[in-house]
């Protein structure tokens, strides 16, 4: 019964027992029982906050791999592969633990980097973003990507979309298939272990790859497609379409985000088609 404001002052409450209400119980996180880094993580899901977050993502994750029935599909936003974490998505892929990619397009232009073997670098706060601009750096939060980088990759795409058959629709898991065979036929051609980021290895994982966002996923395709006597025909609905034909074919389905947009980045690709 209330008797005062809103604020809650004067109303009468029955103290609940939390016991009873089977509520579950915080543990301290006791770094002398951790031995593992599996120990941490399940000591972290009876914390709080993000890193209860951490714990109880990590036991979803777990879940769904070991479900040979659960459709996995790892939505990816930010600049994950300029943070050097690409490998950890390749590892899930090769593990067959992730199905399916929707990426942005800055994510996978910025791992095709990686992929022609070029790095990104540490920045200097003492440098402003004018003389970075002028020196031919990108500064990417606390990382530099050189203007050379993309220039390089501006002439691997060329020659994919060079040797592309104008024929056939363009769309972008076909678009990151092509580049994948494209790094690898030119690394065996020079005895070199195969380059690991996502896009590289799009050719030879059982893993369909769409970018999320049109207008980045297709930045170079545009650029050099005005350079052709014939210009590609071009369909964004058709990895949705794949994808679809994928998920049909188990009993369950599950979505692993990395990245601060990544709901934005599946929402974006799903709107490209009906």
């Amino acid at each position: 019964m209330k008797h005062g404001d809103d604020d809650g002052a004067g109303i009468d409450r029955k103290l609940h027992n939390p016991i009873e209400d089977r509520l579950i119980p915080l543990e301290p996180l006791d770094l002398s029982s951790i031995r593992s880094i599996d120990d941490l993580v399940r000591a972290m899901s009876k914390t709080a906050f993000t890193g209860r977050q951490v714990g109880e993502a990590a036991d979803v994750l777990e879940t769904m791999a070991r479900d040979k029935d659960c459709f996995v599909v790892m939505t990816l936003a930010g600049a994950m592969t300029v943070a050097k974490q690409g490998l950890i998505v390749a590892e899930l892929i090769d593990r067959g633990i992730v199905n399916a990619i929707v990426s942005t397009g800055a994510l996978m232009a910025h791992g095709l980097v990686e992929a022609t073997g070029r790095s990104h670098f540490r920045y200097n706060p003492e440098v402003s973003d004018t003389e970075l601009y002028e020196q031919g750096y990108n500064r990417v939060y606390d990382t530099l990507e050189p203007e050379q980088n993309l220039d390089n990759v501006e002439r691997v795409m060329s020659a994919v979309l060079e040797d592309w058959d104008h024929s056939e629709v363009m769309c972008s898991y076909k678009l990151n298939h092509a580049i994948g065979a494209h790094l690898l036929m030119k690394m065996a051609s020079r005895s070199l272990c195969p380059p690991s980021p996502i896009p590289s290895l799009a050719w030879t994982w059982p893993c369909t790859i769409g970018c999320a966002r049109v207008r980045e996923g297709t930045r170079f395709a545009s650029i050099h497609s005005k350079t052709w006597s014939i210009s590609p025909q071009r369909s964004f609905g058709r990895p949705g379409w794949e994808f679809l034909r994928l998920v049909a074919e188990f009993r369950g389905t599950g979505r692993n985000s990395l990245g601060r947009s990544s709901n934005c980045a599946i929402a974006a690709w799903a709107r490209t088609f009906p």
